[in-house]
């Protein structure tokens, strides 16, 4: 599978070979959908209207999956990493999860709040690769992340 952006917003496009993609919305705001290998020549060829991202299926070989205790004070989720590919982070807690790309993480100081049981999975291009920090409204469980 082929990861491929629309760069117009939200689409259905059906491939010459009758393929049916639907480009939905995801959190960072782009419209993208998993195609066909067979079908990436069709989204390549629309460069103006598509962007082929990347190869799932030969992309990435390794994962480091970690469990990070929730804290009310700023704690380390995962270190700078300039190989990072990609990063899921899980709020597997009953608190609000306050992340920031940087250091430091606070309830007036963070990029993303993540409720509880909500997930953050990184664009598939332009991945933050620095240090990121979080920090919960009330310790209560953990986050489960998955740096690739």
């Amino acid at each position: 599978m082929v990861l491929v952006r629309a760069l117009s917003g939200g689409a259905r496009v059906e491939t010459g070979n009758g393929n049916k993609y639907y480009f939905s919305s995801r959190a960072d705001g782009t419209f993208c959908a998993h195609v066909e290998a067979a079908d990436v020549a069709y989204f390549a060829g629309r460069a103006a209207e598509f962007e082929v991202v990347d190869s799932v299926a030969t992309g990435l070989s390794s994962a480091t999956l970690t469990n990070v205790a929730s804290s009310a004070a700023s704690v380390v989720l995962v270190a700078a990493n300039a190989r990072r590919r990609r990063l899921i982070v899980v709020n597997d807690s009953a608190s609000i999860l306050y992340l920031k790309f940087g250091a430091g993480a606070s309830s007036t100081s963070f990029s993303l709040r993540l409720y509880p049981n909500e997930t953050y999975e990184s664009p598939p291009f332009g991945v933050y690769t620095g240090r990121v920090d979080a920090v919960w409204s009330a310790a209560n469980g953990a986050a489960r992340v998955t740096e690739l």
